[in-house]
């Protein structure tokens, strides 16, 4: 029995090792590459237009005084009415207008990431229409991750008050939550890479419904392999956080934008590993046993 379990403990901590080799393959410096820039340039837009927006809300409530409007409304002229309406004008034209095309290029810039980075990871044929196709993915997926997040949020305080019916105490209170979340954070690590089972399956296929389910198919035809991989990609995570995120977040004084680009590289880093750790662990060999 010792002879087992110490044998299982070695092949665990080499096929962890084998999972954080794949931070070396140049896929994965690639497809990191390509997330963050794409990230960081979205970002861009959307800091530049929260910077004009502040600035014509600004203006307006500095010219405006709109706290007191409901008293001295009827004593404004009719050209400072006038003058005010076409500033309110303006400024709510600038947010709606402004919203549309953060809201548009936001799409466009993550639909077509999403298409370099499989292109990356599994290379096929160009379809036609392939970046509208995309976007329908890129859609239906968006519908699936809300539900997902509402099912998720649901579930955790369903096992947190599960396990203070035994029990109620103000430590095993935060006790009940950690577990609660370190559960839920599993769960949103296999979800992830359902996504990525569903993303890599449309890429071979370009047929929305149809690769949805294959990549359902997928995870469950290698549910075993699947599983012990995000227990890896789990631990990790966890291992992270209190590395790294809780330090930056209680014990270093950084600046936002700096800390925004710390937690960023490593989100975007998490991310690209869990992808490349997909494809070559799980794909692959679902691959090599069809071909056998």
């Amino acid at each position: 029995m010792k002879k087992f379990n110490l044998s299982f403990v070695k092949s665990s901590i080499s096929n962890y090792f084998n999972l954080l080799r794949e931070l070396k393959s140049d896929k994965f410096m690639k497809t990191f590459s390509i997330d963050f820039i794409s990230i960081l340039f979205f970002s861009l837009l959307a800091t530049i237009y929260g910077f004009y927006l502040n600035k014509i809300s600004a203006n307006l409530l500095e010219t405006w005084d709109l706290t007191n409007l409901n008293i001295n409304i009827f004593e404004k002229s009719a050209e400072e009415l006038e003058l005010f309406s076409n500033d309110l004008q303006f400024f709510l034209i600038f947010f709606l207008i402004g919203l549309t095309v953060i809201i548009i290029s936001g799409l466009v810039i993550y639909t077509y990431s999403r298409y370099r980075i499989w292109k990356e990871l599994s290379p096929t044929k160009k379809h036609k229409h392939y970046f509208l196709k995309w976007i329908v993915m890129v859609l239906s997926l968006g519908l699936i991750i809300i539900s997902f997040l509402l099912l998720l949020s649901s579930l955790i305080v369903m096992i947190r008050e599960f396990l203070l019916l035994f029990y109620y105490s103000e430590i095993y209170y935060y006790v009940a939550q950690l577990i609660s979340s370190f559960i839920g954070l599993y769960l949103m690590v296999m979800f992830i890479n359902v996504m990525f089972a569903i993303k890599f399956s449309f890429n071979q296929s370009y047929k929305v419904w149809d690769s949805i389910g294959k990549g359902f198919g997928l995870i469950r035809n290698n549910l075993k392999k699947s599983l012990k991989i995000c227990l890896f990609e789990w631990l990790t995570l966890i291992l992270l956080t209190v590395i790294i995120f809780l330090p930056l977040n209680y014990f270093f004084t950084l600046s936002e934008l700096v800390s925004y680009l710390i937690k960023l590289i490593i989100f975007v880093l998490i991310l690209a590993w869990y992808r490349i750790v997909f494809v070559k662990h799980i794909v692959k060999k679902e691959i090599h046993h069809k071909k056998e």
